[in-house]
């Protein structure tokens, strides 16, 4: 389901064959810092062409780390997270095994800098309904599900 206005046209994705390179397996060991930040920088570059950025905002600060285990205790369990009073995506790297999977969850967290932040609908929604039947997180899952292959096929072929 597609809540917001200027979503609702990609509430269809073309069909799109995975590549091989999808697997690509996220640890330490095996891939860089700077690999992570190609991913990601890609992975905004092909968010910014497809969905468009948010008329009312800056582009959005990205920020990153690999480990999760020196974060705050209410946000640990958290492995992406968009702050619209900051403008900020934040991304941890472990917990995502693949690079499909991250590349999924940066759209997931794209797509909430889409959403409209005015009236506090995805806190009052979010204390209605819960986390998991709040719209704009249906809406923001739907999408990232929807583009993820598309969007994983693009990066791969940029890193």
């Amino acid at each position: 389901m597609v809540k917001t206005k200027s979503l609702k046209r990609f509430a269809m994705a073309p069909p799109v064959k995975p590549i091989p390179a999808e697997t690509m397996y996220l640890s330490r060991k095996n891939v860089s810092d700077d690999i992570i930040s190609s991913i990601i920088d890609h992975t905004i570059d092909w968010c910014i062409d497809t969905f468009g950025m948010n008329p009312n905002r800056e582009h959005p600060y990205i920020s990153w780390e690999w480990n999760t285990l020196d974060s705050d205790d209410n946000d640990k369990q958290s492995i992406a997270r968009y702050d619209p009073d900051t403008n900020t995506i934040s991304l941890k790297v472990r917990g995502h095994r693949t690079a499909k999977v991250f590349i999924k969850t940066i759209i997931h967290e794209y797509i909430h800098y889409l959403q409209p932040t005015k009236g506090g609908w995805y806190e009052r929604w979010n204390k209605e309904y819960g986390y998991y039947k709040n719209p704009y997180e249906i809406e923001a899952y739907y999408l990232s599900d929807m583009y993820a292959q598309t969007a994983t096929n693009f990066v791969m072929e940029k890193i």
